[in-house]
């Protein structure tokens, strides 16, 4: 790979989609999983239920692209707890975006 090509990776966010996780687990096990390895974790959202409070069984990693994508490929298959987890790759955003040029195409 090329030097500028690993460089402009490095500039987009990646966000891992972390599924079949447990409601009891907390945004602190999942930050554990990544930061076992080297990744920057830059945040962990864990969506909630409404009403309970509950979390959904999902949640999402942000981080580099490229670390991203190691992630995906070294992480696949983990476990916390007695769950296997189900991890990919959400989607890659630009670091230089504002919050609300978001959902919008451009």
């Amino acid at each position: 790979m090329r030097r500028g090509k690993t460089q402009s990776m490095q500039k987009l966010l990646g966000r891992v989609l972390v599924g079949n996780i447990s409601i009891e687990t907390k945004e602190e096990q999942i930050r554990g999983v990544f930061s076992d390895r080297t990744e920057q974790v830059l945040s962990v959202s864990m969506p909630k239920h409404p009403k309970t409070g509950l979390s959904l069984g999902y949640a999402f990693v942000e981080m580099s692209l490229l670390d991203a994508r190691n992630a995906v490929s070294e992480l696949q298959g983990r476990c916390i707890g007695d769950r296997k987890l189900a991890i990919s790759l959400a989607d890659a955003i630009e670091k230089t975006r504002r919050w609300y040029q978001f959902g919008f195409a451009q």
